[in-house]
């Protein structure tokens, strides 16, 4: 009942990607537009002035910051690379550490900045762990994690390299259809169950039913063997009897013509 709410609830969200209207470049506008917004606009609350911008009236706004900054401080502004700079814009999310990869939606990266570092080994001996990882919405066939001060990138093991070049969007519509198609067939998998063991006790209660008519069948034959046995035994002692009778006659017959023959 959970669940039919649930998707009841989905199926009543406005699709966003149907209300959509706006082209690349129109989208580009409005992002630039708000880049602008916030820097001349935007108040950092959290920002601590200096006293000494806080002598000079300073405001707590990003580019009065700035300007104050570049004629008053004279510092050296660092040069980054571009990929640095791309690499910070990215999102960041925790991944897990684990022997068989890198974890993050379900999916195993690997390196050869793991392997050296030997992560994989650790995770077996010691444990999982969280590590902080970086990731391109664009592309999720590679992440990054940061290792003094440089991105180190992962790429999906093989058995995943059908999810290379996928959006963060496709590839959680893809696990979502996953794991849907796997409720399902643990629903089978669970009437499959149940009419197995049904199976299963069918069997047992026949096999018990044969054995009981086995036996029974068995105790009458030893019981019809040890009758036939009996006569069997009286049969012979019969005839052995008859046979010691006709020797007996036989001898007493000879005695007597033997005195007859003395007689006369």
């Amino acid at each position: 009942m959970f669940d039919s709410k649930r998707e009841n609830q989905r199926s009543s969200r406005k699709d966003w990607r149907l209300e959509a209207n706006l082209t690349v470049q129109e989208f580009t506008k409005i992002v630039i537009q708000s880049v602008i917004h916030y820097n001349n606009h935007h108040v950092l609350s959290n920002y601590v002035l200096t006293k000494e911008m806080l002598e000079a009236g300073v405001q707590k706004i990003p580019r009065r910051i700035w300007e104050y900054g570049i004629n008053n401080q004279k510092g050296v502004l660092r040069t980054l690379h571009e990929d640095v700079v791309k690499f910070y814009l990215l999102p960041s999310a925790e991944a897990v550490v684990t022997p068989k990869g890198v974890m993050y939606k379900n999916m195993a990266y690997v390196s050869d900045f793991c392997y050296e570092h030997n992560w994989f080994g650790e995770a077996r001996t010691k444990g999982h762990w969280k590590v902080r990882i970086w990731y391109d919405p664009t592309d999720l066939g590679q992440i990054y994690t940061l290792h003094n001060e440089k991105p180190q990138p992962l790429y999906l093991v093989e058995h995943f390299h059908h999810l290379n070049e996928k959006t963060i969007y496709e590839i959680e519509q893809t696990m979502e259809e996953v794991k849907k198609q796997e409720k399902r067939d643990k629903e089978v998998e669970q009437k499959e169950r149940i009419n197995l063991i049904n199976d299963i006790e069918k069997i047992v209660n026949q096999a018990r039913k044969e054995a009981k008519k086995q036996q029974s069948t068995s105790k009458n034959q030893r019981l019809q063997a040890i009758k036939e046995n009996r006569e069997q035994e009286k049969k012979v002692q019969r005839s052995f009897m008859r046979d010691k009778q006709g020797v007996e006659e036989e001898d007493i017959d000879d005695d007597l013509d033997l005195f007859r023959k003395l007689r006369r």
